[in-house]
């Protein structure tokens, strides 16, 4: 857009946007509340700790610089004997190496003890005989957790309805 063209389209914007809205525009539209059965919840909470579960690997992915820089022993040529000396990795890349591997290996225990899958059966059971959702996990609970249920349900009716042909 040229000079010229916005200097002359600006006036007019900052003029429509000094102006109040219309009565119908400012009225606020509340979204409609979704429903879900205890099913959907219940499944949905499985797919939360599903995710969170599966999250946690990605981590363990330090150990692997960790080991490369454990194992970078680095060959110098020795002058006077005119051969190659191997030499051990020094102390600070060893200690890099193993703080990088233990942190990925650590986040990935903590997190799937937090979402262990024992906490996973002993919630299902709970809430299946009728206890309420526990306030920690409704505030986990996102609407791609509920998606991710519903893809998984049909998912398994695809599967269902293939066996029985």
């Amino acid at each position: 857009m040229s000079l010229l063209r916005l200097c002359r389209v600006l006036p007019v914007c900052l003029v429509a946007l000094s102006q109040p809205l219309p009565a119908a525009a400012q009225q606020a539209v509340a979204p409609t509340p979704a429903t879900f059965t205890r099913t959907d919840t219940l499944d949905a909470v499985t797919a939360l700790f599903i995710t969170k579960r599966n999250a946690a690997y990605w981590p363990l992915a330090l150990a692997l610089p960790g080991l490369r820089l454990m194992a970078s022993g680095q060959r110098k040529y020795d002058v006077y004997s005119g051969q190659w000396v191997d030499t051990p990795a020094s102390g600070g890349a060893v200690a890099a190496g193993l703080g990088l591997a233990g942190a990925g290996l650590g986040f990935m225990l903590a997190r799937n003890s937090t979402y262990s899958m024992a906490k996973l059966n002993e919630f299902q059971r709970t809430y299946a005989a009728g206890a309420p959702l526990s306030p920690v996990y409704a505030a986990l609970l996102r609407p791609r957790h509920f998606a991710k249920a519903d893809q998984w349900r049909e998912k398994t009716a695809r599967k269902q309805a293939r066996r029985k042909k």
